[in-house]
């Protein structure tokens, strides 16, 4: 993680934390598990799962 802080922070000029990006990555994770939820909605799935 604090390699990728490290490039972040060259590329953008801004000094960022590893535990900020941790942050914004597990905020991001959690929309994208909304949207997945919300884009299912009232599709049949059971034949993916059995």
């Amino acid at each position: 993680m604090t390699t990728l802080t490290a490039v972040f922070s060259r590329a953008s000029g801004i000094n960022l934390n590893a535990k900020l990006l941790q942050t914004a990555a597990m905020i991001a994770g959690a929309g994208v598990v909304a949207w997945l939820l919300y884009s299912s909605y009232g599709l049949d799935l059971s034949y993916a799962f059995f």
